[in-house]
């Protein structure tokens, strides 16, 4: 059980950063384009990258996902891992 609850946590682990690692250089392309667009209405003197707000999302995203993760696991605990596994193959 101890491996197994490890194997879901890494795979929990990698399915965030997976998806941060899409999601990230999306939304950084979208702020500089909102950017590029406002700029002809206001002058900035930098490109406003909302840092709080794109840390709550990285933060928000991992606490969905640990709950998926302790949901999957609660849901795992209350059925035989094996039986599973031969009703699958079946």
């Amino acid at each position: 059980p101890k491996g197994f609850n490890r194997l879901l946590q890494f795979e929990t682990l990698i399915v965030g950063l997976k998806a941060l690692f899409y999601a990230l250089p999306v939304s950084l392309g979208i702020i500089y384009l909102i950017n590029k667009s406002a700029s002809d209405m206001v002058t900035f003197s930098d490109m406003m990258i909302p840092w709080k707000s794109i840390m709550f999302a990285v933060i928000g995203v991992f606490v969905i996902i640990s709950i998926t993760m302790w949901y999957a696991t609660r849901r795992i605990k209350k059925e035989n891992i094996l039986d599973a596994i031969r009703e699958e193959n079946i």
